[in-house]
């Protein structure tokens, strides 16, 4: 038991103040063997120091090749997606030529048809009157 600690122990009028000394004595116990494992683990990585930088190095290939694999796949995906919607929008303003070539088509058609018939109902009056 540290000397201090021993000293107030033996000062102490309650249990109180033993126990609350006690607790005191146990986290300084606790923080000089954190302390002594703290060292350990410091030269531990010291001397494995080379081994984590490969490590390091070699995580860091995997997540560049990972990165450039999801860029390619990304740039793969709006080609295809901008292709997709040229072919679409190319479909569509060709449908449109074409049903307005029709309506036109049938315009005409229906125009001939009118004169037509208002010229062989003009006929048919005309004849009809004589």
């Amino acid at each position: 038991m540290d000397d201090d600690i021993a000293k107030m122990l033996e000062r102490s009028e309650s249990s109180t103040e033993r126990a609350t000394l006690l607790v005191l004595y146990k986290i300084q116990q606790n923080l000089v063997a954190l302390g002594e494992e703290f060292k350990e683990h410091r030269a531990d990585f010291i001397v494995h120091r080379g081994e984590f930088k490969t490590h390091v190095v070699d995580e860091q290939k995997l997540l560049n090749r990972g990165l450039g694999g999801w860029v390619v796949m990304s740039m793969v995906l709006a080609s295809a997606l901008s292709v997709s919607g040229w072919y679409i929008s190319k479909h569509i303003i060709d449908l449109n030529t074409a049903q307005q070539i029709a309506i036109e088509t049938n315009s005409n058609r229906l125009t001939a048809l009118e004169t037509l018939t208002a010229a062989l109902r003009d006929q048919h009056i005309n004849g009809a009157a004589k």
